[in-house]
């Protein structure tokens, strides 16, 4: 299962039982922004120092009232290297913990999970007739064995050693990863396609693929464009495109920002790089990790603006569904393409001709 890509760089940390020698004390939960892991070392600081509004003591120093250690209530073990380097005390995730003990019971575990880092969309977009393929990348997530009992570890290290490692090598091999995992994919679904008796056998279209991926995705999906004819589409879910790796591209694509007070000099120069049709839409008063699972997942630690996580995923649906609809199956264009709806007073929609907004 691919750790990586789920609740640790999404979810707000939680906090945290305090075991205590007769009682458990419970801390407010904090509403942090841990979206990358510098934030989340930040945040910890905030949540290991001090007191509650209501004047309960936080785990200063490690030893409050009687407190022997802190559990951190989120599998994805979210700030727990910076924590134990704040806290004074014994310190423990779930998810390593039972890792450890899991390693200890036997040769080997696994991990059964409904989450998935995209569902909100996945889920959505298969219920209006698309086919939607998933990639989890082999060096992302802790370790894989792969049948010739070979075992491939994560690049970005491990839930079990306590390090992890965001450096730009490191992230640089993980996207030329990506874009071979990309062409990968496209050729195992026009595998899929022509098995006889197999249960895609001419289901599906290979002349109508988009890629879409989420931060490190979102600029996956944009390279992905310049690199694989197959795709027809492109949808970057809030990635960032550094200045030297923009592409050139006619491929249509949709860019799907949260939280845009202005657009940076590098979303300006690839929305100038974008020859083809090209649209825009930012979430206002919302952040990085709104467009996916985190949004209700951790409803009201992650900032959804004013319509609220329920119509801020309803937004991001139809948006995404109405450029593929329009891109991939030819369909009119949808009015949510050609300026603002009512329904979604958050979602600024910049136009094919329009300029993105810069700081002024």
């Amino acid at each position: 299962m691919n750790f990586t890509k789920s609740l640790a760089y999404s979810t707000a940390l939680c906090a945290v039982g305090m075991l205590a020698a007769n009682a458990a004390v419970a801390a407010e939960k904090p509403k942090l922004k841990i979206s990358g892991y510098q934030e989340t070392y930040m945040g910890v600081a905030d949540v290991t120092s001090g007191t509650t509004s209501s004047g309960t003591p936080t785990y200063t120093g490690g030893i409050v009232d009687g407190a022997a250690a802190v559990v951190i209530d989120c599998m994805g073990d979210p700030g727990l290297v910076p924590a134990r380097e704040s806290v004074g005390t014994l310190v423990l995730g779930p998810c390593q913990t039972s890792m450890h003990v899991a390693a200890l019971l036997g040769h080997r575990f696994s991990v059964v999970t409904v989450l998935d880092h995209l569902a909100v969309i996945f889920e959505d977009l298969a219920s209006r007739g698309y086919v939607v393929a998933s990639v989890d990348h082999t060096y992302e997530a802790t370790a894989v064995e792969f049948p010739d009992g070979r075992v491939i570890r994560s690049i970005f290290g491990s839930y079990l050693g306590g390090v992890r490692r965001t450096n730009r090598q490191a992230l640089t091999f993980a996207v030329s990863v990506r874009l071979r995992d990309l062409e990968a994919v496209v050729d195992d679904l026009e595998r899929l396609n022509a098995e006889a008796g197999g249960r895609f056998a001419g289901k599906l279209d290979k002349t109508r693929i988009a890629v879409a991926g989420h931060s490190l995705g979102g600029l996956t999906a944009i390279l992905g464009v310049d690199k694989e004819p197959r795709f027809r589409a492109a949808i970057n879910l809030e990635g960032g495109v550094p200045l030297g790796l923009i592409p050139s591209t006619a491929t249509p694509v949709l860019i799907l920002a949260a939280g845009r007070e202005w657009w940076s000099e590098s979303d300006r120069h690839l929305w100038n790089e974008l020859r083809g049709p090209r649209f825009a839409v930012n979430l206002e008063g919302s952040e990085h990790v709104t467009p996916s699972d985190a949004v209700w997942l951790a409803k009201g630690a992650v900032k959804a603006g004013s319509m609220g996580p329920d119509k801020a995923v309803a937004a991001i649906r139809n948006y995404i569904a109405a450029f593929l609809d329009a891109y991939l199956r030819g369909r009119p264009m949808n009015p949510l393409l050609t300026g603002g709806s009512p329904d979604y007073p958050d979602a600024t929609v910049t136009l094919q001709d329009q300029s993105l907004r810069q700081r002024r």
